[in-house]
């Protein structure tokens, strides 16, 4: 829903927007659902949206094997944005740091204490945090999850973080409700701009070339 939520408005921006949905493969038969863009009506029906399911095929990371490749491809297709969904959660399921220029963590509002934002892996690496379906009775506990991430990321990188001229934002949002997404749509474009300013974006992109070219 967050997801298809953000890839609309893109798409009221006159933009292009594709989505790789990556699934899991079991590990006993090897098959995968692929039932992403089924919970993506809107999007999978719109004229200049394309939705990919790809199974990991037993890859690990988050990714399948050939993520990078299919993005590769999307641009060429000439896709202004291309969303990359992982399959998972877990802390080390951080592959997608080498295929995407911004990485945004959607996390459930009652997903745990602030101590699992401490964890390395997955969390210090997000450009941006999001506390998804801050809603409801879920409102004051994404509020909560919030504040507890923030602080969790200050434990994590320490004062200053490893990049001067980006720190990560945690931002509540409901794809329910319709708010918050406008935040995160702007937190990416200021992003872009900055990472393209400060030359992150090219020095990033040929690291990324350079690491897939041997897998």
């Amino acid at each position: 829903t967050f997801i298809e939520s953000v890839g609309m408005r893109f798409l009221k921006q006159g933009k292009k927007v594709a989505v790789i949905a990556v699934d899991p493969s079991s590990h006993l038969s090897g098959g995968s659902i692929l039932g992403d863009k089924t919970r993506m009506d809107g999007l999978s029906m719109a004229k200049d949206a394309y939705i990919r399911p790809c199974a990991t095929g037993g890859h690990l990371g988050g990714l399948a094997q050939h993520t990078d490749d299919v993005v590769s491809l999307m641009e060429a297709a000439g896709y202004d944005v291309v969303i990359i969904e992982t399959v998972g959660v877990g802390q080390s399921e951080i592959l997608v740091t080498e295929v995407a220029d911004f990485c945004i963590l959607l996390l459930p509002p009652a997903g745990g204490d602030e101590l699992q934002g401490i964890k390395r892996g997955i969390v210090e690496t997000a450009d941006l945090v999001v506390i998804n379906k801050a809603d409801g009775n879920l409102l004051n506990v994404a509020k909560r999850a919030q504040a507890e991430y923030r602080m969790a990321l200050m434990v994590a990188r320490g004062a200053g973080g490893p990049r001067q001229w980006w720190t990560t934002q945690v931002v509540t949002a409901s794809a329910r409700e319709e708010t918050g997404l406008e935040d995160v749509l702007q937190i990416t474009k200021q992003f872009w701009e900055n990472a393209s300013a400060q030359g992150e974006l090219a020095r990033r992109r040929g690291e990324q070339r350079a690491r897939w070219m041997w897998v």
